[in-house]
């Protein structure tokens, strides 16, 4: 596969198309605006951004159209899959399996940088690199399944172990003789190389045991303890989990209703494991460089050897039904409380050292979920069902990682956009509050929060967290400025978790022809949009494209807009990280539309087919969003970036014949 000009750089072709303004153009003219004729490779020639009297103001010696020609970005990967399995009875009811599975994938790439046009040009150069990834995991499992009267059992004792090694090579050349070929041994100059080997892995024991009576009253109980490579002095997690549920309309009170066809209660509770946190955190780690010809070891990152497990308790509750034949309900809430949690915390730099891994924390996750199905309409030749499912969710932080320098919890985190505190989720902004533009002379201004005391006198806030944390506030003011670096960081209430989130699907048949669409959707929360703040950033023309909200900026004095002065980067803040580019990430999606059709069975007889049907599909249909372009499921935060492109509208048709 060949897909150059997609990586997170300067080629990226949706990210230049996104920010490159209009006004320069794919190949280069001459001065009567004819393209000129490229006589080194044919054709025409690619404009690179260098004219006759400076360069061009956006990405010189860039342009992904050329480097889609020119380029070579291609991959090739191999990949085995194999399983094995033997099952032997020892006794009634006693049994014995084990599974062995293997899993491989090789996979090579390549890369060329022409060396004609560009950032290469003149040398050229070639990277590649190869990785092999091995795993295996291998379980043995004993079961014994009986039954006491009207009581049935079924258990099992078993072991697993897993193991994953990951290799990889890689190396880079530039000055090239051959402008097509990607072999290392085309360059002469070695620019890098380099390779690495990791392993890790996990060893479990673990077992089950499930009870039924009646088909009425059901419990499981199961235990297991793994081990992990990745925690080495402290390996060993304990897990489990207990559940039972109440099948209330096999009871003799219900079992006779006319309307309630299913009615099942179920509630558990169990405690599961993370160890996810890269493969060796536990070292600190250094990198191997060459210092005038003399090795040097330089450190890479601190690791953490009292690393052990993350937890997490899960509490689920909820109901299914069946309401008559028509419609299915389903509801549970859950509570999910994770503790030891792992991540990266900030530390001073001054340590030599901007975080470390640890286990710390406590944070909470919490909702109702449901699905709803209904057949709305029953009728000979046409049918009409609906099926809702959505989700209403809660995150909050608990107890805060401590401060290693007082041993008290931390008061904030600041983590970019957002920051952690307790009772706060870890997706809530922290940041400067937009105050909009002074209509006088068209500067971006922000909020100045104060403190003001008693006497009169007005203690300005910087850190809102912090000074709360602190101090009482006495009357709290506010006030515009248009320094930013003066504007006070603080929690704008907004959060990227949505008050609900789901799905809609509407299944339409009518006679032969069937119409299904299906919808998701999202209500509440926020993003921020920095694909649209790059948009509105004030940069010397030419250097970067602009959205056409610009045109609304302010031009005189008495202007009334949200959009602030063209200064050509002379004030350099207005599109700094705030409040103004906080959007709603609502949307509404027609993911999927599919209009069939199936020939009627007398038709298809007659030409000797078994089925015959014709279809039509689109994906993608149509996007509400709170701003046109901005697609905020595109990432489990929802910011935008110019770098990714949104999911396509596509559209199939097609032709199913059976014989």
């Amino acid at each position: 596969m060949n897909a150059p000009g997609q990586g997170g750089n300067a080629n990226n072709g949706f990210n230049f198309v996104n920010n490159i303004p209009s006004i320069y153009p794919v190949f280069e003219r001459d001065e009567d605006g004819y393209k000129v004729i490229d006589d080194v490779i044919g054709g025409y020639k690619y404009d690179y951004g260098f004219g006759t009297d400076r360069a061009r103001g956006f990405s010189a010696n860039i342009n992904p159209a050329g480097a889609v020609q020119l380029d070579v970005n291609e991959s090739l990967s191999h990949q085995i899959s194999a399983n094995s399995m033997l099952e032997a009875t020892i006794a009634k009811n006693l049994k014995f399996s084990t599974t062995f599975g293997v899993q491989a994938l090789a996979s090579t790439s390549s890369g060329l940088t022409n060396m004609f046009y560009g950032d290469a040009a003149g040398l050229g150069r070639i990277s590649k690199s190869n990785m092999v990834n091995f795993s295996y995991t291998w379980n043995q499992i004993l079961s014994y399944n009986f039954a006491i009267g009207k009581h049935n059992f079924e258990t099992f004792v078993a072991h697993e172990n897993t193991f994953t090694q990951n290799k990889s090579q890689s190396g880079s050349m530039s000055n090239i003789a051959s402008p097509y070929s990607v072999e290392l041994s085309n360059g002469i100059i070695k620019d890098g190389m380099g390779s690495s080997t990791s392993e890790y892995a996990l060893e479990s024991y673990f077992g089950q045991a499930k009870y039924d009576y009646q088909n009425k009253y059901f419990a499981h109980l199961t235990i297991r303890q793994d081990g992990t490579s990745r925690f080495p002095n402290d390996k060993w997690g304990t897990f489990g989990s207990i559940g039972a549920a109440w099948m209330l309309s096999n009871e003799s009170f219900l079992k006779s209703s006319s309307w309630i066809k299913q009615l099942k209660y179920k509630i558990s509770y169990g405690i599961l494991g993370n160890q996810s946190l890269g493969i060796y955190p536990t070292f600190d780690s250094y990198g191997i460089n060459n210092l005038n010809d003399q090795l040097s070891i330089n450190f890479g990152g601190k690791g953490n050897p009292n690393l052990t497990w993350e937890q997490s308790k899960n509490f689920n509750t909820g109901f299914e039904t069946k309401i008559t034949d028509r419609i299915n309900f389903d509801i549970e809430y859950f509570r999910k409380i994770t503790d030891n949690l792992l991540y990266y915390k900030q530390v001073a730099p001054s340590l030599g050292y901007a975080s470390y891994p640890v286990n710390d924390g406590k944070l909470l996750n919490s909702g109702v979920e449901f699905q709803l199905f209904a057949r709305v309409v029953q009728k000979a030749n046409f049918r009409f069902d609906v099926t809702l499912n959505g989700a209403k969710y809660n995150n909050k932080i608990l107890t805060m990682p401590k401060d290693d320098t007082t041993g008290e919890p931390k008061n904030i985190e600041l983590k970019g956009a957002y920051a952690y505190a307790k009772d706060r989720s870890i997706y809530d902004f922290y940041m400067r509050e937009w105050a909009g533009v002074d209509p006088t002379n068209g500067e971006a201004n922000w909020y100045r929060y104060y403190d003001e005391l008693a006497n009169g006198e007005k203690i300005y806030i910087t850190d809102m967290a912090n000074y709360t944390n602190e101090n009482t506030i006495t009357n709290l003011g506010k006030e515009a400025t248009n320094d930013y670096n003066l504007a006070t960081k603080k929690f704008l209430d907004k959060s990227v978790v949505p008050t609900i989130a789901g799905g809609l699907n509407l299944n339409f048949e009518y006679k032969n022809w069937a119409f299904n669409t299906q919808f998701a959707y999202s209500f509440g929360g926020y993003s921020y949009d920095n694909a649209y703040a790059t948009l509105m950033s004030d940069h010397a023309p030419g250097a970067i494209n602009w959205h056409t909200d610009i045109l609304q900026r302010w031009q005189k004095e008495g202007d009334v807009t949200n959009v602030p002065r063209l200064t050509a980067n002379y004030d350099k803040y207005d599109s700094a990280a705030s409040s103004r580019f906080v959007t709603s990430n609502s949307y509404v999606n027609i993911t999927n539309a599919r209009l069939s059709y199936n020939f009627a069975k007398a038709t298809i007889e007659r030409i000797n087919l078994s089925g015959l049907s014709l279809w039509m599909a689109g994906d993608n249909l149509l996007m509400l969003t709170a701003r046109k372009g901005f697609v905020p499921n595109s990432s489990e935060s929802g910011n935008s970036s110019s770098y990714s492109y949104t999911p396509l509208s596509s559209f199939t048709m097609g032709l199913k014949v059976q014989f």
